[in-house]
């Protein structure tokens, strides 16, 4: 669906394009309603692309302790130079670590831009004063 207005009139319409084209007026607060509805939909998706962005690095970080794990518990460990072994590891983990704090503080950002652009100023302070005092504790 689109939302559109009319150029002629004051009037708003609202057009379906996939089961035959018709189209309702509607009025202002409907209009905006919609609107603001959408804007939420897709400042939802917007948040959850981020969030998935977050969670694949920690869960390939999860994945990559499971990888040193087995390789460790396979190695054979007369052969083994521990200190190629250990400062490989401590540098793929260090990346992995980097990669997730990077990703979790753009989520963090973002999350707040996204909210603040589809949620009213007043209700998006009091959401991240909340939320503030949760991490805190």
């Amino acid at each position: 669906m689109t939302i559109k207005t009319g150029e002629t009139s004051t009037a708003y319409y609202l057009s379906e394009a996939f089961l035959g084209g018709q189209t309702f007026e509607i009025d202002a607060d409907q209009y905006t309603t919609l609107s603001e509805a959408l804007t939420t939909v897709v400042s939802a998706m917007k948040i959850e692309e981020l969030f998935q962005v977050f969670a694949q690095s920690f869960l390939r970080f999860e994945k990559d302790l499971l990888d040193v794990a087995f390789e460790y518990s396979f190695a054979n460990v007369q052969d083994l130079d521990d200190e190629v072994f250990f400062s490989t590891i401590r540098y793929r983990f260090n990346v992995n670590i980097i990669t997730i704090l990077t990703a979790y503080r753009s989520y963090d950002d973002h999350c707040n831009r996204i909210l603040k652009s589809s949620i009213n100023p007043p209700k998006m302070q009091e959401f991240n004063s909340i939320k503030s005092r949760v991490r805190m504790h």
